[in-house]
């Protein structure tokens, strides 16, 4: 019986395999490409919910890489770093829901000086962004420095304390991306002067 249902297991996911596949042709044969990226973004979703901590590396690593939102839509009034914020967006959600299933960070990252220094600056960014001459701009400020807390210092501290191990791999995530962006840098600038101020900033 064992045998007969890993068999029919098996076949399923061959048949599933095929059905996508065939499917997939079909709509790239149409100009639909959507359907391409299905695997990924469930692969995405599997590794936000089950693994933060592989997901927390992938935003490390994109952080060289990221692109502004405004490159792309140029009168949008919402600006973001590609991918990077959207991934730092989701872990803020995730972990508010870990929270409150009950599932939190330490009490030595919590009641850390520097965490308590950095709820005294949130604190008083929101009471600020009551009295802001432009208060919706102050709240998003204060929600996009919230999502990098949580993300680089809460979720990083709380991987470090278990596992020492996770700074080195937390830097090399960071490095790698940051030396190939160097190196493109370089080589563009050099193309244009080395020591021409006014091309650095579209370099």
């Amino acid at each position: 019986m064992k045998r007969l249902t890993l068999f029919i297991d098996r076949y399923f996911v061959y048949l599933l395999s095929f059905v996508f596949i065939a499917l997939n042709l079909f709509l790239l044969s149409k100009g639909i490409w959507w359907l391409g990226i299905l695997p990924v973004f469930f692969l995405f979703v599997i590794i936000a919910v089950f693994r933060l901590d592989i997901l927390l590396f992938l935003t490390v690593f994109f952080v060289p890489l990221s692109y502004p939102l405004h490159e792309i839509i140029t009168d949008t009034q919402v600006d973001l770093a590609l991918p990077t914020e959207i991934f730092l967006i989701i872990i803020l959600f995730l972990v508010v829901l870990k929270n409150l299933k009950g599932e939190s960070f330490h009490k030595k990252i919590l009641l850390h000086p520097v965490s308590v220094a950095i709820y005294i600056h949130l604190t008083w960014m929101l009471v600020t962004s009551f009295t802001s001459t432009m208060p919706l701009v102050s709240f998003k400020f204060l929600l996009s420095r919230i999502w990098f807390v949580v993300a680089f210092y809460f979720l990083a501290a709380e991987l470090f304390r278990k596992n020492t191990r996770n700074i080195y791999k937390y830097i090399c995530f960071y490095v790698i991306p940051l030396l190939f962006v160097i190196a493109y840098t370089t080589n563009r600038h050099i193309s244009i002067g080395l020591f021409n101020q006014k091309a650095a900033h579209s370099v």
